[in-house]
């Protein structure tokens, strides 16, 4: 039969229209009568025996013969078209719900903790730069819709200060879906007093939603912590930015269902049920240690497993320990990791609170992962909140499939 029906259209041509008067004899099945569904059924087995012994000739008569038989008993539905046309749709919208859910779901990396393997939303900050032109027409659409870039410009239209944070909001409401997000930023004159005059404050519509908004719209001086500058004069510009989109990829939902992960792949997990981390999302990290075992951070910027040391000779951790360990740790660059005494040597900043030092130990918990950002001066991540229950995990990173950067394709990290 397979033979048959690769070098035949004729024996193709009856497989489908035995299954479409199979399809629609079932959705009719409660009403027709006994005699008429035994002459289609009938119909249909000649049809299907023909087809595997038939010569040409005869499966085009029985064809004929079955759409008779269908024309004379089946019920017409009104609007056939539409009905097959909806139809379809919900098919194919089940086959992707089916494909999402068990094999591949797509997210988006909202921050920079994973970079730079995967690289979240930036912002570049381009006051002060006026040989940076910002691209219009066809470079802006190629820009924003290849390269993932688009550039803000808001220009202060009076003087005031940025005294509060901006205020999301949203043009269109769709239950719980929120679509066409955009934030407003108030500047407020300042009085002799030094305080806000609220009513004639300006209010400007930035047309983007991101929660590190001051820091995305280059306000905010990332080494200090604080806002770069919060007065603006008439003419001034308050934004003047690149905001480079963060990677899409899909998750291979499917290895996970046949075996562990291993350590040094890139894991995507749940965080509601995590404490310290924000909830119901989705977060990714290198998988650091699991099951009990023993974790410090050295002084060195490389973890120990049980006494350990991992390098760049192990698995998954090729690049994450590629550093000159002549070079101090930076941001966006892969520097190994770090413990809070280095974190604080570093740039006076503090983090990794549960390894305070290249001395303090961390016991994983059983059927729980250790998970650490590749970004470590720049990453919120189980240095911070510890383990978490192995069950959270969805699956491993599988494909970047915007925006089209050097980062396009497949990991393999």
């Amino acid at each position: 039969m397979l033979f048959r029906s690769l070098f035949s259209r004729t024996v193709r041509k009856a497989g489908q229209v035995i299954e479409a008067a199979e399809k629609i004899l079932n959705h009719q099945r409660d009403e027709l009568p006994e005699k008429n569904l035994a002459e289609i059924e009938q119909g249909i087995a000649t049809l299907k025996e023909l087809r595997r012994t038939g010569t040409i000739e005869q499966i085009k008569a029985g064809m004929d013969r079955l759409d008779e038989t269908a024309q004379k008993w089946f019920k017409v539905y009104p609007n056939a078209s539409t009905r097959e046309n909806i139809e379809g749709f919900f098919t194919m919208a089940v086959l992707l719900f089916a494909f999402r859910q068990f094999f591949a779901q797509p997210m988006e990396i909202p921050t920079g903790s994973a970079q730079p393997t995967f690289w979240g939303i930036t912002g570049h900050d381009l006051r002060g730069k006026p040989d940076v032109k910002i691209p219009t027409g066809l470079e802006a659409v190629w820009d924003r819709w290849i390269k993932g870039d688009r550039y803000i410009h808001v220009v202060a239209r009076a003087d005031g200060a940025i005294t509060a944070a901006p205020k999301k909001a949203t043009a269109l409401n769709l239950g719980n879906f929120h679509l066409f997000e955009h934030q407003l930023l108030t500047l407020s004159p300042v009085g002799p007093d030094g305080l806000p005059i609220p009513s004639t404050e300006e209010t400007y519509d930035i047309p983007i939603s991101t929660e590190n908004f001051f820091v995305h719209m280059g306000l905010v001086d990332e080494s200090l912590g604080q806002i770069k500058k919060a007065f603006f004069k008439k003419g001034e510009d308050i934004i003047k930015v690149k905001v480079s989109t963060g990677d899409r990829l899909f998750v291979n939902c499917l290895t996970y269902n046949f075996r562990r992960p291993h350590r040094g792949e890139t894991v995507v997990f749940k965080s509601s049920g995590i404490p310290g981390i924000t909830q119901g999302t989705h977060y990714i990290k290198r998988l650091i240690a699991m099951d009990g075992e023993e974790v410090r951070i050295g002084d060195d910027r490389h973890v120990y497993i049980n006494g350990r040391k991992l390098d760049s000779s192990t698995p998954g951790f090729e690049n994450v320990y590629s550093f000159d360990p002549k070079t101090p740790p930076v941001a966006d660059h892969y520097s190994g990791h770090v413990n809070q005494k280095v974190w604080i040597a570093t740039n006076g900043r503090s983090g990794a609170k549960l390894f305070p030092d290249g001395d303090s130990v961390f016991k994983v918990k059983p059927h729980h992962f250790l998970c650490f950002g590749d970004n470590t001066m720049n990453s919120n991540d189980g240095r911070d909140w510890g383990d978490f229950p192995e069950e959270k995990v969805i699956g491993k990173s599988l494909f970047v499939f915007w925006p089209f950067t050097e980062r396009w394709g497949i990991k393999r990290h």
